[in-house]
């Protein structure tokens, strides 16, 4: 008898089922959330980590990168900036700095909250539960925290000295704490397949997530997995598509890794069941620094939002305007799976 997981990686293995799932997801999306796309600002305010994954041009081995850490008030005028061009939501990302001021990051959140009343998310990394309530209780929306594989085996290889069950804890006190959660996972990491991915669609159903990003993994320079091949397009825009099967109520992201992979694919996706676009707000002089993955030149912040907006409007998108708040975990409720 097939398992639901055969079933899953069988249709993201078929080459020939990327415009149908592609159609079915749009579908989907368009039933829960009508014919808008959210729009997030995202300051990305420190590029120091402790972690040493292979595949992140950020991890702590990059002994060649040029570290940086934004003071407080140039968060908090990233943030102004982004309110001011009619963003809801500020995403405060960084790496898992080691030395990040956790009362500085609470105050500024603080801050966001009651000058601008925009939603907040971080995506800080693993913090111990004390850490992620006292974010909250400053204010803080949202949490992302990408499990990145849910193949346990995968995860091991992948992120040498860290513990696929902390992440999950991690994800288990977000949950608890109330926060609105968000995770997701990289679509082409060595070794992987598609029944590892078949894994990640069925988390995804199975846990009350908001958010789910889907990426594709863009090798980082000065990386061990520097010379891996990029994954394929359309295997990217099948496990969005799948993910909004699976997941139908979730946030989620057309990543801008995608423009990395092929200036269309972030287009395809918002076709393939994506329903927000992130916004790069970081200041200039340190956007280039926050080097994950070797990006996509797109140009300033303002030539994005103006491109995304024509491309909004070709597909007969609009703009919501309103903070996008997740409505599975608030919900309490855990989405049964869908497709077949």
């Amino acid at each position: 008898m097939t398992t639901e997981r055969e079933r899953i990686a069988a249709r993201l293995a078929d080459e020939g089922q990327t415009a149908a799932l592609c159609a079915e997801a749009d579908a989907i999306r368009r039933r829960e959330f009508g014919a808008v796309v959210h729009l997030r600002a995202i300051v990305e305010f420190s590029n120091h980590c402790r972690g040493s994954c292979l595949y992140c041009g950020i991890n702590r081995d990059h002994r060649e990168l040029s570290r940086y850490r934004l003071a407080w008030p140039e968060v908090l005028a990233a943030a102004r900036r982004a309110a001011a061009r009619g963003l809801r939501t500020i995403v405060l990302q960084s790496g898992e700095d080691p030395e990040l001021d956790r009362a500085g990051l609470a105050r500024t959140v603080s801050a966001i909250k009651a000058e601008l009343g925009a939603a907040v998310t971080l995506s800080c990394g693993e913090w111990p539960r004390e850490t992620y309530r006292r974010w909250r209780e400053a204010g803080a929306d949202r949490y992302l925290l990408k499990l990145e594989t849910a193949d346990e085996e995968l995860y091991r290889r992948m992120h040498p000295g860290m513990s696929q069950a902390n992440r999950r804890r991690c994800l288990d006190d977000l949950f608890d704490l109330g926060y609105e959660v968000g995770s997701g996972c990289l679509v082409g990491l060595p070794g992987q397949t598609a029944a590892s991915l078949a894994l990640d669609i069925l988390d995804f159903a199975a846990r009350p997530y908001d958010m789910v990003a889907v990426g594709p993994l863009i090798p980082a320079n000065g990386t061990a997995l520097a010379e891996l091949p990029k994954p394929p397009a359309d295997l990217a825009l099948r496990m969005v598509a799948l993910t909004r099967l699976y997941a139908p109520r979730a946030h989620i992201p057309a990543t801008t890794a995608l423009c990395a992979l092929d200036p269309e694919a972030r287009r395809r996706a918002l076709t393939a069941g994506a329903n927000v676009v992130m916004i790069n707000f970081t200041p200039p002089e340190a956007a280039p620094r926050y080097g994950i993955y070797q990006r996509a030149a797109c140009g300033s912040t303002d030539n994005c939002l103006d491109c995304m907006t024509r491309t909004f409007a070709e597909l007969g998108l609009t703009v919501a305007d309103d903070a996008g708040s997740g409505v599975r975990s608030r919900a309490g409720a855990t989405d049964a799976a869908h497709g077949t």
